[in-house]
C-alpha cells in the first residue's frame, strides 16, 4: 500500500520511521518528498499501524494527515 503523509513540521526522524517500518514490513520505504513535511510511505501497513510507527519516531500526526493512495498494481507479476 502507498500512502501520503503531510506533517506540520519538517523536523523528521527518517531513519527511525525506517527501522519502525520495517519491523512491520521488511520491504517497506518512506522517503521525504521535496517540502521537507511531506512523507511517502510503500508498506503493507495498516493506516493506524502508521500512526503508531510515526508517533513512536516522534512525529506527532493524526489519520487525517494520512492519504491510503489508490494502488498502481497491474497485476503482471502475480501478485
Amino acid at each position: 500500500m502507498e500512502f501520503t503523509v503531510r506533517l506540520a513540521s519538517a523536523q523528521i526522524d527518517l531513519p527511525a520511521i525506517e527501522t519502525g517500518l520495517q519491523e512491520l514490513d521488511p520491504a517497506g520505504l518512506v522517503d521525504v518528498a521535496g517540502s521537507g513535511t511531506t512523507l511517502r510511505v510503500c508498506a503493507n501497513v495498516r493506516q493506524s499501524e502508521l500512526l503508531m510507527i510515526l508517533g513512536n519516531a516522534g512525529c506527532a500526526a493524526t489519520l487525517a494527515q494520512i492519504e491510503r493512495l489508490p494502488s498502481v498494481c497491474c497485476g503482471g507479476c502475480g501478485g
